[in-house]
């Protein structure tokens, strides 16, 4: 699974109002790529494929809807985007390993849930 790599660059997908920041957006199977330059980046794709391994141990919908609870019950709490997006405990996951690439070959299962 960590060596999944459908990649597909949508620039217009990155120019709406929430996601201009934004560079990759993993939507199991598919990581959406602003530009053609972001494959290449190793730490980006590792963190999308973190994503990815979350997806699957939720059995893809619930993982979209446990996300965007987190997101939205921290938007409800007064926190900025960037800070609700940041403090969502699946992204705490794959921000604190994306630079170990060994980690989706040792990560235990559910392991986002370390991060709440």
């Amino acid at each position: 699974m960590h060596h999944l790599k459908i990649t597909v660059v949508w620039k217009w997908l990155f120019k709406t109002k929430y996601m201009t920041n934004m560079v990759a957006l993993a939507i199991f199977p598919i990581i959406f790529l602003k530009d053609e330059m972001y494959k290449q980046d190793a730490r980006l794709l590792n963190h999308e494929r973190i994503h990815f391994a979350q997806t699957l141990e939720l059995f893809i919908l619930p993982f979209y809807a446990w996300y965007l609870w987190e997101y939205f019950k921290r938007r409800r709490r007064g926190l900025s985007h960037w800070d609700a997006y940041r403090q969502n405990p699946f992204e705490a996951e794959a921000y604190a390993n994306d630079r170990d690439y060994g980690y989706l070959n040792k990560r235990k299962f559910w392991a986002f849930l370390n991060y709440f």
